[in-house]
């Protein structure tokens, strides 16, 4: 093999090392970028939704989309009319999660999955039958503010704790029945995916006084402002 032989298998070399290098980086960013799925639970705890490298797969013990008279879907139904928000969201009713969840699927269908048992323990610890009914308004909070607004998940909860406090309003619920969930299921501390429980009743308050108000804060929501407003 002469020098010019070599000199081209050298550059060859370093031509593939190159090219290598550059398909791991672009994985490597591809995986961060995925590393925050669209899904809020009322509770923080894990379930339902994961990521498994690009593939996103349900993980639901059981979970239905016909309405096996829970009363879950005419109570979120009448939820969406009080906010006159006409948007197709997909109903799954689960057991076994102990929480209820906000999300979409890869072809961006809308989804609210509920726990019944889950809810109906809310009511039973909570002692008001308004609990549940708050978690559903949460959930359905995060469709009417959108997904991934804020830099942590912490700041889209907040917007969906806002949207659930207003919603109670409209519906009957007094201030205190309206934060009883938040503070018996929240945390005590920050984490990363949801602020302390004091902080997040604050904000439920915020929304049912501004409801009380005939206020909106469009400030926590996305393209949700009516036109002249």
């Amino acid at each position: 093999m002469d020098f010019i032989d070599q000199t081209r298998m050298v550059r060859a070399l370093f031509a593939f090392i190159a090219l290598l290098l550059a398909c791991v980086l672009t994985a490597f960013s591809w995986d961060n970028y995925q590393a925050r799925p669209r899904v809020c639970g009322f509770s923080g705890q894990s379930g339902y939704y994961t990521n498994q490298g690009k593939k996103r797969s349900f993980i639901a013990n059981e979970a239905s989309a016909e309405d096996d008279g829970t009363g879950i879907y005419e109570v979120v139904a009448k939820m969406k009319r009080t906010l006159k928000f006409d948007v197709p969201i997909m109903i799954y009713i689960s057991k076994g999660e102990g929480n209820c969840y906000a999300t979409t699927s890869p072809d961006n269908t809308r989804m609210l999955v509920a726990d019944k048992d889950f809810l109906i323990n809310t009511n039973n610890t909570t002692g008001t039958k308004w609990a549940a009914i708050s978690v559903l308004a949460h959930e359905l909070g995060h469709h009417v503010a959108g997904f991934d607004r804020h830099p942590t998940q912490a700041g889209d909860e907040l917007d969906a704790d806002y949207w659930s406090g207003y919603i109670l309003n409209k519906l009957g619920a007094s201030k205190t029945a309206s934060t009883k969930c938040v503070l018996r299921y929240g945390g005590e501390n920050d984490t990363d995916t949801h602020p302390n429980k004091l902080t997040r009743a604050e904000i439920v308050q915020t929304g049912w006084d501004d409801a009380h108000n005939n206020t909106i804060n469009y400030e926590h929501c996305d393209n949700c402002k009516p036109e002249g407003n």
